[in-house]
């Protein structure tokens, strides 16, 4: 294989965060799809959020694979298995095939969104701190692309919106250019995954975060449509809002992280208190888009801070694995977001307000964990 520049080497690490985001393509078919197949909504979401449950264990283990096999390797596979179901249903009539693909499609999502950010550890150590936040805004960008090329294209017909799962292809063969790297496990005779405590606390804090941050995607159009504050279509700008904000986070993350330092986590989980508790206090469409970029800003910060934190609470061998964990952790936490904000709702006034009001609650708890836990400067280095 020819000798690679620097330069691509960078643009092929972080390729692979241009698809990570697809789901946001279909979520805008549901009723159409319910239609065609004579579905209930509750099959229709399983449908959709289904490689999210399976993505779970897969981002767990994601790290011995890439171990044994190399990151680029498991990377590629898992954008080829991405790309194969992720355009399947476009061409299936049975329901459960489609469930048995999506549930499928679970183990490319996870192997992808984990290798996202080891890809640039491994190639970019140098630059991981500039490229993490940039890999946060390829996301973003490309989640804003979907969500408006995916709804266009369920007007035409809902399986027209799986074939944006094609771009899957194109990433797969730039990632294919990145140089092969000697795998951890051929290095020596065993590899001993070695995980501190500190990287068990980066998991949890990203799970305690996840139940916070939930809430304001999934119970926007409660707010924006429940209160006659606009229509369906105002509720997903707000939501598109946060979206494009989260790019400029992104772009800029390298200098905010080099200014704020250990306070970068804590300061953004303020930020999500506030804005989370802002929402559902007013009756302003331009307050409630206004905390809606301010969440983007937010998150956009956050994710890449803890990956980086992730990564470096171990040593480098391990660093594929820990990174792995705290994914399945936040999709864990995102599934969870609703049944631990439900009962604190109950006891903060019902409905979605008291849903938000509760993820205020959890965002300054975590506030205070993670400034706790930026505090702490050396890792534990007895394993975990």
């Amino acid at each position: 294989m020819k000798q690679r520049s620097y330069g691509y080497i960078k643009f092929a690490a972080i390729a692979v965060n241009a698809i990570v985001m697809m789901i946001l393509a279909l979520s805008g078919g549901l009723a159409y799809m319910m239609a065609d197949l004579n579905i209930s909504s509750e099959t229709a979401v399983l449908i959709l959020m289904i490689p999210n449950f399976v993505a779970i264990p897969f981002c767990f283990f994601c790290g011995s694979f890439c171990n044994k096999f190399s990151t680029r390797n498991v990377a590629l596979f898992g954008t080829a298995v991405f790309a194969i179901t992720g355009v399947a249903p476009c061409f299936l009539q049975n329901v459960t095939a489609i469930l048995v693909v999506r549930a499928l499609h679970g183990i490319g999502y996870a192997f992808c969104s984990s290798c996202s950010a080891t890809l640039v550890t491994e190639y970019c150590p140098d630059d991981a701190d500039s490229l993490m936040g940039i890999k946060q805004s390829v996301q973003n960008v490309f989640a804003i692309a979907y969500g408006l090329l995916g709804g266009y294209l369920a007007t035409l017909n809902w399986r027209y919106s799986y074939l944006l799962y094609l771009i899957a292809v194109p990433i797969f063969f730039i990632m294919l250019g990145l140089p092969k790297r000697e795998t951890k496990a051929a290095q020596t005779e065993k590899v001993k995954v070695h995980l501190t405590g500190k990287t068990w606390a980066w998991c949890i804090g990203m799970f305690i975060f996840m139940l916070s941050i939930a809430c304001f995607s999934n119970h926007m159009s409660e707010i924006v449509v429940g209160r006659e504050i606009s229509d369906a279509t105002g509720s997903g700008a707000v939501v598109s809002i946060s979206t494009a904000f989260g790019v400029v986070a992104g772009l800029v993350f390298g200098r905010v992280f080099k200014a704020l330092g250990k306070f970068t986590m804590p300061l953004s989980l303020l930020l999500v208190a506030i804005t989370q508790f802002m929402i559902p206090l007013t009756d302003s469409y331009l307050v409630i888009a206004l905390a809606g970029g301010i969440q983007g800003l937010a998150y956009s910060t956050a994710v890449p801070c803890a990956l980086m934190g992730t990564a470096g609470s171990c040593d480098a061998e391990s660093s594929g694995t820990a990174i792995g964990i705290m994914v399945s952790f936040m999709l864990l936490g995102n599934v969870c977001s609703d049944y631990v904000l439900a009962p604190m709702s109950s006891l903060l006034g019902g409905g979605a307000a008291g849903k938000y009001y509760g993820a205020a609650i959890i965002g300054l708890v975590c506030m205070v964990y993670f400034f706790v836990l930026e505090s702490i400067k050396k890792p534990e280095t007895q394993a975990a």
